[in-house]
């Protein structure tokens, strides 16, 4: 109940500080939050072409000339999009979004560990069907009465602490 509690807080508490980062003006979109790529650049603001233009016709030649690449101004990134608008990104990404880190993990972690769960859950429920566990509780007995002086000789205990230790082996 209190893990419940801390993750509402840990949740709430990174809804509320995007937020504020969005109405102080330091963050422009939460895209690259759910998309993002570590090292991409952030977009801050997007400017009208045609605003832009008219306002600095200097820097809009200059943005112009190298449409492909952008144009680095300082810490200022200014690039031209297809759709006539010119975004404008300071600083890189620190980290993966949200989805791009869901995936990594789901596909390198979860989906490897899972596959080994079944394959060494099925193999112990074969142990256990062909009474080799028993057999395995009978050579480790002498070590576990020594570990376990109150527990008697022949208890059900055995079988179920030779199977953890059996798991923990594999």
């Amino acid at each position: 109940m209190v893990l419940s509690r801390f993750w509402a807080a840990i949740i709430i508490s990174s809804i509320l500080y995007v937020f504020i980062l969005i109405v102080s003006g330091r963050l422009y979109t939460i895209g690259h939050l759910v998309n993002g790529k570590q090292n991409d650049p952030l977009v801050v603001s997007e400017i009208p072409a045609t605003d832009l233009q008219r306002q600095d016709p200097v820097l809009y030649s200059n943005i112009v000339t190298n449409r492909a690449a952008g144009f680095q101004s300082a810490e200022t990134l200014y690039q031209l999009t297809d759709n006539g608008v010119i975004q404008v990104s300071k600083g890189k990404q620190p980290a993966d979004g949200i989805f791009v880190t869901c995936k990594s993990t789901i596909l390198d972690l979860w989906l490897p560990l899972i596959g080994y769960l079944t394959f060494f859950c099925g193999l112990l429920n074969l142990l256990n069907d062909s009474n080799a566990l028993g057999r395995l509780a009978s050579v480790l007995t002498p070590l576990f009465v020594r570990i376990f002086p109150e527990l008697p000789r022949g208890h059900p205990a055995y079988g179920f602490m030779t199977m953890n230790f059996a798991a923990n082996f594999l």
